[in-house]
């Protein structure tokens, strides 16, 4: 009889163990490196990771179960443990952190005294859970509810719920909140947090004004464990924690259990099969129908019968804080910014992510509960829900129990926030040091609402300190918005007996119609002292203070000292609002004080006395051409500008080329080549100049490149004329060197060029290309230098025609004409046949100025008797607004110069002998209008003319 009553039952047992056993899929901890399009693919092909980490878009951190390491193996996906097997090891890696771990650090809040880490791997059983509720209402009956049932799961564990506010066990018209957590069976840090926030608002009711407004202000409602059967199953197979069991513990019927509760709410349910899944085995199985489970149920007919305001449902882990929507890649949420500004709010202090379902865990989830309790607005009023997932991704669903309390600390200031905006709450911060130095004046204040709702507040003050005589009227504010800030004030008045010195106590109140918040708050009540304080002229070593008048005051009290010094100078009595202080050290930072002459307290300035202004250093010149010059220099500290000068090397007066240049460089440019030129720089500072830096430099000379033909033998070039250059010639050796040879240009003038060539015997055509270096940087490729391309085929003569360009410089340059046989010639070539032949060229001012060929009454075109070469003869400064300098530069007779002025159309102005000093002589210009002008200095027989510009 015994082995026929114990066979069945041993068989019943292994059948039972065989059961679970057959249920139970490994999960671990681990590490790969994953691309973002690969991982898109995975998820799309059956990854069912609920819960993972992604850094550097690479980078994945998760705790998987067999079937999806299964995957990642199957797509060469090299995996790293970091826990393997986490229901058979997860306790052990725990207790090594637990042993490794110091102290703790110091928390958000004091740890409540009732709180202790329960023994389900530091959490808490379903058991512990509901002793702790019942303590909690004996310890405070007046705060919290007992635990009632809101329904029965699948195998029949209650659903306990309790409410924490003022009056507790009566409905009041209080704004109501709903906080609850696991869902998912294997986040019991969800219920940690809410426990110990929950011991932590009881036990500081009383010396916590902040919490006691909250509490008397909402009707929160908990739900510590929406997933009892799912809790109470990974307590069965892991009871020092580590059971990875996620969904409810239905039968499926085909051997499969549980449906993923948080996929199984109504609103936009089954949607799609990314954001839950149709097959009963997946961990995020939707169920066969919306709401098909009693947990769900629960939570639907609960909302229903409530007017919540927000939800937090709280899970585990990621540090997040998730809001709808969360079941498209795409959020079509209509109050989108306003959740973004309230998640960003609650995440302030603890650092969580906060977005929706992709911007978070980077997954869609359709039929989640915050969905449901924002979108279903028929059966319910919309519910501003969040999902803060506690913890970090490397820690998992078990974070060892040495870090439970610090996890704790991270939602307190979280949850707080939450209940800020679920009620109506306000907050008002009074002005910091106020003063007063009348018997009336305003208590000043900025009042701001954290709720979301529409609310209604008032500000009120009342005397504590018995000199106050009348306080204003208290101000009400009901149009700001959530987390809208105002600033104001309330009026007040005290005895006229009250002496210098006092503080002024007040309270000062904000009511929200349900639970007032008092704070004290003081002022000071002294006599007036100067303000707009200012320190104008400050030099090397004084400086000018000056404050604005006090009412009443007929003279002030005035002391300094330097700022590293501890002692004040003795008070001086002034009758005025300024006093100059001189004596001072330069480079100095100076304090000083002012009051009146019949009160004690002082306000303060500061000033600091100016450094002595440096000269630059390091002067040095680059890029030097034949006609330009970059200066450079070191800067100078407290420099606001600099001046910089030049001359030739041989003269003795200086050309300012600038006073008012902020950089380190100046670039000068129009110099004469093979000149040795002395240039100098100051700094222009508040304190005024420097010294000058002096450098010098020599501009070069041009080189030209070689051109030439190489064989005479059957052509050459006989015969070139262009104005005075006039040469016939027979073979010169390919290249001829005719730079002694020069004729006049002008500016904006036609020109013609006559060439031919000479031949042996046969005729050949001959190709002929002219160029001249109009802007004199020794090369003829820059755009408009060659100014004539031509062939000729014959004896004769060949003509070209160019006008010289009015940006062409002044002076002489080169120019080449070169002629080869089978193609056109390059500038800097050497060919076979043909031959190169260069030529000096003085290019003068524009057309225009030959009317001063006229000006003395000389009708003839030949007007050689002008010489327009401006390294002869500059003018400074040049534009000009009043006095010309002109001055020339080569060896001149000393006697009277016949000076004579010129409009740009040659009407002459005047004509006058004027006496050179130093080689210049100056115009006074202040009477001419703006405009072109020129000035010829007859010379023997020629007339030297300079161009000016009249501003």
């Amino acid at each position: 009889m015994e082995k026929k009553f114990y066979l069945p039952a041993l068989v019943i047992f292994v059948l039972l163990t065989f059961g679970v056993n057959a249920q139970r899929m490994k999960f671990h901890r681990i590490t790969a490196e994953i691309e973002p399009q690969k991982l898109a693919y995975l998820f799309s092909n059956g990854l069912e990771i609920d819960h993972f980490n992604y850094e550097n878009k690479k980078n994945f951190t998760a705790e998987i179960s067999d079937s999806d390491l299964s995957l990642l193996k199957k797509n060469n996906v090299k995996v790293t443990y970091i826990v393997e097997d986490l229901e058979k090891n997860l306790t052990k890696y725990n207790q090594d952190i637990d042993k490794k771990a110091s102290k703790n650090a110091k928390m958000a809040v004091t740890t409540p005294s009732n709180f202790a880490l329960g023994s389900y791997g530091g959490y808490f059983t379903f058991a512990e859970l509901q002793t702790i509720l019942d303590n909690m209402r004996a310890l405070y009956p007046n705060l919290i509810s007992a635990k009632s049932s809101i329904g029965t799961t699948v195998e029949g564990r209650n659903v306990f719920m309790v409410k924490i506010s003022d009056n507790p066990d009566v409905d009041e018209a209080e704004p109501e909140m709903f906080f609850n957590a696991v869902h998912h069976a294997r986040e019991p840090m969800s219920m940690s947090q809410l426990i110990f926030f929950m011991w932590h608002i009881l036990e500081n009711y009383n010396t916590d004004k902040e919490i006691r407004t909250l509490v008397n202000s909402t009707e929160l409602y908990l739900v510590p464990c929406v997933n009892p059967d799912g809790y109470v199953y990974n307590q069965g197979t892991n009871p020092s924690g580590g059971g990875m069991w996620r969904k409810n513990r239905k039968n499926n019927g085909n051997n499969t259990y549980g449906v993923d509760i948080n996929r199984n709410y109504g609103f936009q349910w089954g949607i799609d099969n990314t954001g839950s899944s149709p097959t009963t085995s997946s961990e995020t199985y939707r169920g066969p129908s919306a709401f098909s489970e009693p947990e769900t149920q629960i939570i639907r007919n609960f909302c229903n019968a409530h007017t919540f305001t927000l939800s937090m449902d709280f899970h585990a882990y990621g540090n997040y804080c998730i809001h709808p929507y969360g079941y498209a890649t795409t959020n079509t949420n209509p109050e989108l910014s306003l959740f973004q500004q309230m998640g960003s709010f609650f995440v302030a202090e603890n650092g969580f992510v906060s977005g929706n379902a992709m911007q978070t865990v980077a997954y869609t989830a359709n039929g989640a509960g915050d969905d449901w309790k924002y979108g279903e607005q028929t059966t319910k009023g919309k519910i501003y829900s969040f999902t803060p997932e506690i913890g970090p991704a490397a820690e998992g669903f078990y974070p060892a129990s040495s870090r439970i309390i610090p996890l704790c600390n991270t939602t307190v200031e979280m949850n707080k926030k939450a209940m800020k905006v679920a009620t109506f709450f306000a907050k008002v911060t009074p002005t910091a040091n106020q003063t007063l130095s009348s018997t009336s004046g305003t208590l000043t204040y900025s009042i701001q609402n954290f709720s979301v709702k529409p609310a209604s507040y008032t500000v009120s003050i009342a005397p504590i300190s018995s000199a106050i005589t009348s306080v204003g009227a208290a101000k009400t504010y009901n149009t700001l918005t959530l987390l809208q800030s105002q600033s104001d004030n309330i009026a007040f008045t005290i005895d006229s007996a009250t002496p210098y010195g006092t503080t002024l106590q007040f309270a000062i109140t904000v009511n929200n119609g349900l639970s007032p918040q008092t704070d004290t708050v003081s002022v000071m009540y002294n006599c007036a002292t100067p303000n707009n304080l200012a320190t104008s002229n400050v030099t090397l070593n004084s400086a000018t203070l000056s404050w604005g008048a006090v009412a009443g005051a007929t003279s002030y009290y005035v002391s300094y000292k330097n700022s590293a010094s501890a002692t004040w100078s003795a008070d001086t009595l002034v009758s005025s609002t300024s006093f100059s202080l001189n004596g001072l050290t330069q480079s100095q930072t100076y304090n000083w004080r002012v009051r009146t002459s019949t009160c004690s307290n002082y306000s303060q300035g500061n000033f600091t006395t100016l450094s002595p202004c440096l000269a630059p250093t390091t002067p040095t010149t680059s890029a030097i051409t034949s006609t330009s010059a970059t200066l450079n220099w070191g800067a100078v500290s407290g420099a606001t500008n600099y001046t910089v000068e030049y001359k030739l090397a041989s003269s003795a007066t200086w050309i300012t080329a600038t006073s008012t240049n902020t950089t380190t460089s100046y670039a000068l440019s129009g110099l004469t080549l093979s000149s040795t030129y002395d240039w100098r720089v100051k700094a222009n500072c508040a304190s005024g100049s420097s010294t000058y830096a002096t450098g010098q430099f020599t501009t070069s000379s041009i080189t030209y490149c070689a051109s030439k033909g190489t064989n005479l033998t059957y052509m050459w070039m006989d015969y070139v004329q262009l104005g005075s250059i006039n040469r016939t010639s027979g073979k010169d050796a390919g290249y001829y060197n005719g730079t002694a040879l020069s004729t006049n240009t002008v500016r904006g003038a036609s020109q013609t060029i006559t060439f031919s060539a000479g031949f042996t015997s046969t005729v050949y055509t001959m190709y002929w290309r002219v160029w001249i270096d109009y802007n004199k940087n020794g090369v003829f490729t820059d755009a408009g230098e060659q100014v004539v391309s031509t062939t000729f085929n014959g004896a004769g003569n060949k003509t070209g025609t160019f006008t010289i360009p009015t940006t062409a410089l002044l002076g002489t340059t080169r120019m080449r004409v070169s002629a080869k046989y089978g193609a056109y010639p390059t500038s800097c070539e050497t060919f076979t046949y043909g031959e190169v032949e260069d030529y000096t060229i003085n290019i003068t001012a524009t057309a225009q100025i030959n009317a001063l060929a006229r000006v003395d009454g000389m009708e003839s075109q030949d007007n050689s008797f002008l010489d327009f070469n401006s390294n002869d003869v500059t003018a400074y400064p040049n534009p000009v607004t009043d006095i010309v300098t002109i001055r020339l530069n080569y060896n001149t007779i000393d006697e009277p110069k016949k000076v004579k002025m010129t409009t740009a159309n040659g009407f002459e102005l005047g004509t006058k002998e004027v006496i050179l000093e130093n080689n210049e002589f100056k115009i006074d210009t202040k009477g001419l209008k703006t405009g072109m002008y020129f000035i010829s200095v007859q010379e023997a027989d020629k007339q030297k003319v300079v161009k000016i510009i009249k501003e």
